[in-house]
């Protein structure tokens, strides 16, 4: 009687615990994750545009952007991952005119958040993976404009710009490998246009030689478009 109750209790916890371990599975399948992100990023050549003026600018120098992001991994389909992101960068430009010892010293910065989808080819332990994404860019450009009066004198004036938010897009592909369950490494590029940059003060004009003479009213950067070059980790759970 006794080592039949004994079977009969064996059996039901091993039933409960057949039905049990899909629920536990469940339980622990991955769904989000956390990502910090480093990035050499390169911008394209700038131009100084207003009412007919055209003034190149040369390429910005590069920067050591960052970025952190929060992601969630599709339960019907893991090789689908959706991603709110932020990023932060900022690049100097300089234009000088060697005969005037004039010219235009900037920085512009960029804070961007974006939503992007990412879709991943598994190949054991190394993922491929291409990326398109879509958000606002908030950027502005300040600066210094340095001449010579007539007497010899050096001036300085800085400029401002007002903050101007863009609509932004951005695509990559990399590869991502996992280092065990939870923790991944990635490296890949993204191509991202930030939109443009609008400067407000129209009197720097007066700072400036004729071979870079600009019209009084406000004037705007080209698209400032990044090339960079992305590494990343990324902790699951």
């Amino acid at each position: 009687m006794v080592l039949t109750c004994l079977m009969l209790v064996t059996t039901q916890y091993s039933y409960a615990e057949d039905r049990e371990r899909p629920r536990r599975e469940r339980q622990h399948e991955q769904r989000y994750y956390v990502k910090a992100i480093a990035s050499m990023a390169w911008p394209q050549k700038l131009d100084l545009k207003g009412h007919g003026i055209d003034i190149p600018l040369g390429s910005p120098t590069r920067d050591i952007g960052y970025g952190i992001a929060l992601g969630y991994i599709l339960p019907e389909c893991k090789d689908i991952n959706l991603e709110l992101g932020y990023r932060s960068y900022s690049f100097s430009t300089n234009r000088m005119e060697a005969s005037s010892h004039s010219g235009i010293s900037g920085n512009t910065q960029s804070r961007v958040v974006d939503l992007s989808g990412y879709y991943f080819v598994n190949y054991n332990i190394f993922k491929p993976y291409v990326k398109f994404g879509l958000g606002f860019a908030k950027n502005k450009n300040h600066g210094y404009l340095t001449g010579v009066q007539a007497d010899g004198t050096p001036t300085s004036d800085r400029y401002l710009s007002k903050d101007r938010t863009n609509l932004m897009y951005s695509a990559g592909l990399g590869v991502e490998a996992g280092l065990n369950n939870n923790l991944k490494v990635g490296l890949g590029y993204t191509y991202q246009n930030l939109g443009n940059v609008s400067v407000d003060r129209g009197h720097i004009a007066s700072r400036l030689p004729n071979a870079i003479q600009m019209s009084t009213r406000p004037f705007k950067l080209k698209k400032l478009i990044v090339n960079g070059a992305d590494l990343y980790i990324k902790y699951a759970f």
